[in-house]
């Protein structure tokens, strides 16, 4: 992540928890994410294990600020299907359409 990539309200120690997650971008929010979700700097750098657990505890911070519930990392799956089409089709995968089966 580039330094410009920073707001400057977070270049310097912040006061307070409340402080550093107020200062966080809708953008820095996502590259966070990013990162996190395939533990690489948009530059192609590793993150540190120090640095996932930091960067994710961030994203957890700012989603509980300023997401619902349902948006937020580890929300509940749904756990059914919700199609309105009420027709079951099968499925026929090659192997049966090699044996003579449709």
């Amino acid at each position: 992540m580039d330094l410009e990539d920073i707001p400057p309200g977070m270049l310097g120690k912040p006061d307070s928890l409340e402080e550093l997650v107020e200062n966080i971008t809708v953008d820095l929010y996502e590259k966070l994410k990013h990162a996190v979700e395939i533990r690489k700097w948009p530059d192609g750098s590793m993150l540190s294990d120090e640095q996932l657990e930091q960067s994710l505890q961030l994203v957890i911070l700012y989603e509980a600020k300023r997401l619902p519930d349902s948006d937020r990392i580890g929300a509940p799956l749904q756990n059914s299907c919700t199609s309105n089409d009420s027709e079951v089709r099968p499925v026929i995968l090659d192997s049966d359409l090699k044996r003579g089966h449709k």
